[in-house]
This record gives structure tokens, sequence and C-alpha cells, in this order.
């Protein structure tokens, strides 16, 4: 089974550099731009819970499951199925 990971860029505690690629990308709302951005800042080992996402943010489970999707129609996560839903 392939570990679910998001494409990042190195980070620290303070701050998370975003690839520039990703927030330029014409593919992608601004909806999926911002996932992805937190997503970036999550710790490497932190396990993904979809429910929690949409549970802590303002955006509905429609909204997350399109922004989703793009980032994955995309190439920006790797083995998303089998992240928790």
């Amino acid at each position: 089974m392939q570990e679910p990971r998001i494409i990042k860029s190195k980070k620290n505690s303070k701050f998370t550099t975003v690839f520039n690629i990703v927030l330029n990308n014409e593919n992608l709302s601004l909806a999926a731009k911002g996932l992805y951005c937190y997503l970036t800042s999550l710790p490497d080992d932190w396990v993904i819970y979809k429910n929690e996402i949409i549970k802590h943010h303002k955006n509905g489970r429609s909204s997350f499951g399109s922004a989703w999707d793009e980032l994955e129609e995309n190439g920006y996560l790797v083995g998303a199925d089998i992240f928790i839903t």
C-alpha cells in the first residue's frame, strides 16, 4: 500500500514554504490552493482525516471535495485514495 503524502517543500516550525508552481497553476481554484497550503503546514507524520479538516474549516463538504479532487488530479496529492475519510 502506498504511503499517502502531499508534494511539498521544506518548512520549519514557524512558517511553510509553498511552491510557486502550485499557486500559479490556473487549473486550481483558490480553495484548492488554500487546502494545499494548509496540508503543507501539517507535520510530515500527521494522519489526515478529511472529516476533521471539514469540521474545523468554514468550507463545506462539497467545496472541500472539489478542492481535494483538484489537488489529486493535478498531481499534488499522492496516494490520496488511502487517506482516511
